[in-house]
């Protein structure tokens, strides 16, 4: 019981938690706007949702069903991957906001706690290699190297192609870049709206106000 519950919360907070980045980089571009979709009602993310969850349930799936141990070892080696992504984060930090460092305190948090937590999660990185690279970390090894270790960066190695795909297929992203997100929240109407009248590149810092009407109408 104690690991069926384990797993379905693992699988919740996959599709709950993974989802939200999803729609953000839709929102900017770097994804298909469909990936932005919200549902009308409780607003929160649909495609995204749904796929991340369905993702993670054939995850589960296959490594249960073709290696019962590589399910260990994806957990063990997942502190690569969050090494990396946050170290990836506070380093883009340091360089996006490189022109506005004007202030002291502009200079702390925007240059120097960020620099101070990259070069804190490049060292946990460095020093997880050096834990799970020797091939007793784990029950297999490949050529005298450990199977976390591999499974861990080749989950790594994996990304850097699907980021170059994303970034050939959406060049204008990668290229302009978008300061705000003007439909934060992306619904059927919303994405009508933006077929019929797409948003050009000189699009504005401020997001349109919502159209309200008044409580006698």
């Amino acid at each position: 019981m104690a690991v069926c519950l384990s797993a379905v919360a693992s699988l919740l907070t996959c599709a709950v938690a993974s989802a939200r980045p999803t729609v953000s980089v839709a929102v900017h571009g770097a994804l298909p706007s469909a990936f932005a979709r919200v549902h009308p009602r409780f607003r929160t993310p649909t495609v995204s949702t749904m796929l991340t969850g369905a993702a993670g349930i054939a995850m589960l799936a296959v490594l249960t069903w073709a290696a019962p141990a590589s399910l260990g070892y994806a957990v063990l080696s997942v502190g690569l991957l969050i090494c990396t992504y946050y170290s990836a984060t506070a380093f883009a930090c340091v360089w996006y906001f490189r022109r506005e460092l004007r202030s002291p305190m502009a200079l702390v948090t925007k240059c120097l706690l960020p620099l101070i937590g990259g070069l804190m999660m490049t060292a946990a990185f460095a020093r997880s290699v050096v834990d799970m690279i020797v091939p007793d970390y784990g029950s297999t090894s490949l050529n005298g190297v450990g199977g976390v270790f591999l499974l861990g960066i080749g989950a790594i190695a994996l990304g850097l192609p699907i980021t170059a795909l994303i970034r050939f297929s959406f060049p204008r992203f990668f290229r302009e870049g978008r300061r705000t997100a003007a439909n934060a929240l992306v619904t059927d109407t919303l994405l009508t709206n933006q077929r019929t009248h797409p948003v050009g590149p000189a699009d504005t810092d401020e997001s349109p106000t919502p159209r309200t009407e008044s409580p006698a109408s």
